[in-house]
């Protein structure tokens, strides 16, 4: 039972974080689309610097993306691993107390 709490545990934190890189995502594609529209106040409409800050957005959007990918995969695995561990303890705890 140890190991099922263990792994949800994880898991939830893992769902957390992804939730966390998701967001983050979220908000740097508002900035990407205020930036292109001349919108954005710290890069005004200068295209030399449009296109600075776009880079930079995308390079932090696609690092995101990796990392949130990463965080829902362990979620998955570990929300699976979790169920799995107390079927095997609930087996293993209804199959001694029938032995008995």
């Amino acid at each position: 039972m140890g190991l099922s709490v263990l792994a949800w545990g994880l898991s939830i934190y893992c769902g957390l974080t992804f939730l966390k890189y998701v967001i983050s995502t979220l908000f740097a594609n508002n900035a990407y689309f205020d930036i292109i529209k001349g919108q954005f106040p710290e890069v005004g409409s200068d295209p030399e610097r449009i296109k600075g800050a776009t880079k930079g957005i995308k390079t932090a959007i696609n690092s995101n993306v990796k990392t949130a990918e990463k965080f829902f995969n362990w979620q998955q695995r570990l929300f699976y691993i979790g169920v799995v561990s107390f079927i095997i303890w609930h087996v293993t705890e209804m199959y001694l107390t029938t032995k008995c």
